[in-house]
């Protein structure tokens, strides 16, 4: 598998977990329950990992241009 289809699943997947914890955040707005804190950590914890993993995997996949091009 080349390394560029490595880092766009990566890019992907991280930015499916960025959105899902937008929405849950902006859900929580609209939305208050009994669960408010564990959502909110869930919502930061999601974000988190899609902001690591989506950077992640835009860095690997400009890197990996970036050595075809030399």
């Amino acid at each position: 598998m080349p390394r560029t289809t490595i880092g766009l699943q990566e890019l992907v997947i991280g930015l499916i977990l960025l959105f899902l914890g937008w929405i849950t955040a902006f859900l929580m707005v609209i939305y208050e329950t009994y669960y408010s804190v564990p959502i909110s950590i869930l919502s930061y914890i999601l974000s988190l990992i899609g902001l690591i993993l989506s950077t992640y995997g835009l860095s690997s996949i400009l890197f990996a241009k970036k050595k075809r091009i030399k």
